[in-house]
């Protein structure tokens, strides 16, 4: 028996759990379905906060275990790409960090819309403030949320070097504080946190699907999305893995940055040069499905100590964010991250013998990247696969701009704060830092921009109201949606796109 939705939302991660909760509240009267490939996230050990759950939670049975096509920018090297494949998505596996970004992306982004009124920045801040609960000292009332179903606390445990760290931004000149008040740029401070209050993690399902269900919302595990059923420019269901058929009057696709245009492609949306080198057969065209791919890279920049550098909780205790100069964007393009050390986290040819009992580790991230790639079809079925090449260091300005990092991580070091914890480094030491970056570097798994929404119905997937261009009730609303990075970790900036294509989604039903 086929079963019928009126919407349908594919992708079970922080956007579709954030989506399906406020739909059904929207739209009470509709049956609304969220399906998800994996499991389900309200367990152990997705619950938990410390670096052995969150270690544990990398493992096949969670893990999409993606890779990167060879990279040319990185000495032609294949990165593993961590995905989550659970409840929760990316919010049930990853380091909970959570940062706002500057606003001038936020303007960016308005400006790509057209200036259509559902990107515009003051919205955007309104729904941060409205999914905020923060706890704790700091945080301005006036700009933080204290309300909302989304628990953020800053690092309740840090290290002795933690606070090292941040004095050692003082001594260099930069504020600290709250980054996340709309000073982001030059300013540097304990990392904030998706984060409960007894300490386990607030992911997406813990925020949004555990308490009081809307009777209309019905979640569907372990279902694995095969391909869309189209006739004409109108989706009429999906069909699964398991030889499953729904049906539906409303499609929302939230599979993430990669996983989404592959369906979108292996359903025959997208460019027809090629889909047909796929041998797909082009039924919608949209062009840049695929297109305009975007990621965070991250670095090590590891010292020994001979001061403890006492214990950490989590993989990032503290951060600064700041510029490079060497680009004209007006945001932060540089974001250091910095923990007492993480073992396994140091390249092991960098380590000496006996290994250091202590260490530091600076991680810079490359936050406003030039770099653009794509996600292709590799065969006519979903199961064939997809090559995904994000173009990794692919524009030189970010090979200089990320060197830099690397020299203001070294800064950091050699501050009076810092230096006590920071005896002698161990990479990239002598190397020369443009070939470490090449040779080492790796995702920090922020993708976004692969079905990008914009005013310019010819360069972008998705029109500003999230309606798939070429469909009439084919919506897109995860990470693959915004048209670039934010200055920082994206999670924070897809929780609020989520809350508000929600709105948009349910007022374009209505009409």
């Amino acid at each position: 028996m086929t079963t019928h939705f009126d919407l349908l939302i594919i992708g079970g991660g922080g956007a579709g759990c954030i989506l399906s909760r406020r739909l059904a509240e929207l739209c009470p009267n509709a049956r609304i379905g969220l399906l998800e490939a994996g499991g389900d996230g309200r367990r152990l050990p997705f619950l938990g906060s410390d670096l052995g759950n969150v270690f544990q939670t990398w493992g096949p049975e969670s893990n999409w275990q993606l890779k990167t096509t060879p990279q040319i920018g990185l000495a032609n090297r294949s990165v593993a790409l961590t995905q989550g494949k659970v409840l929760g998505g990316g919010t049930s596996v990853n380091a909970m960090m959570y940062v706002h970004g500057d606003n001038k992306v936020l303007e960016e982004w308005h400006r790509c819309s057209g200036f259509d009124a559902r990107w515009a920045p003051e919205r955007f801040l309104d729904a941060l403030h409205a999914l905020e609960a923060c706890e704790g000292d700091g945080f301005d009332p006036s700009i933080r949320g204290a309300d909302g179903p989304i628990r953020i606390r800053r690092v309740p445990h840090p290290s002795a070097s933690a606070h090292a760290f941040v004095e050692a931004s003082r001594e260099l000149g930069y504020r600290v504080g709250d980054f996340n008040d709309g000073r982001q740029l030059d300013t540097a401070g304990l990392m904030q946190l998706n984060l409960q209050s007894g300490g386990g993690r607030c992911s997406m399902p813990v925020a949004f699907l555990t308490e009081g269900l809307p009777k209309n919302l019905e979640l569907l595990l372990l279902s694995q999305v095969q391909q869309l059923v189209l006739n004409g420019k109108h989706c009429s269901g999906v069909t699964l893995v398991d030889g499953r058929e729904l049906t539906v009057d409303h499609l929302v696709v939230c599979a993430g940055a990669f996983q989404t245009p592959a369906l979108l492609m292996a359903s025959g949306i997208g460019d027809p040069a090629l889909l047909e080198v796929a041998s797909i057969p082009c039924r919608i065209a949209n062009v840049a499905v695929g297109t305009n791919l975007s990621d965070h890279l991250r670095a090590m920049v590891a010292f020994s100590s001979d001061r403890d550098p006492g214990l950490t909780e989590f993989l990032c205790e503290a951060a600064l964010f700041t510029r490079s100069g060497l680009n004209d964007a007006a945001e932060a393009d540089i974001q250091i991250n910095f923990s007492a050390g993480v073992d396994g986290f140091i390249p092991p040819q960098f380590l000496p013998t006996p290994a250091p009992s202590h260490t530091v580790i600076f991680v810079p991230v490359l936050a406003r990247p030039m770099s653009k790639g794509s996600v292709r079809p590799l065969g006519p079925r979903l199961s064939d696969g997809f090559g995904i090449n994000p173009g990794y260091l692919s524009h030189p300005k970010d090979v200089d701009v990320y060197c830099r990092a690397v020299e203001l991580a070294r800064d950091l070091a050699a501050t009076k704060s810092l230096s006590p914890y920071c005896r002698q480094e161990l990479c990239p030491a002598e190397m020369n830092i443009a070939d470490y970056l090449r040779s080492h570097c790796e995702t920090i798994w922020h993708p976004v921009g692969s079905c990008a929404m914009g005013g310019d119905p010819e360069s972008s997937s998705c029109s500003p109201d999230f309606r798939l261009r070429g469909t009439d009730n084919v919506f897109v609303a995860d990470a693959s949606v915004l048209p670039s990075l934010p200055s920082g970790n994206p999670q924070a900036a897809i929780f609020a796109m989520a809350s508000l294509a929600a709105a948009s989604i349910a007022d374009s039903i209505a009409s």
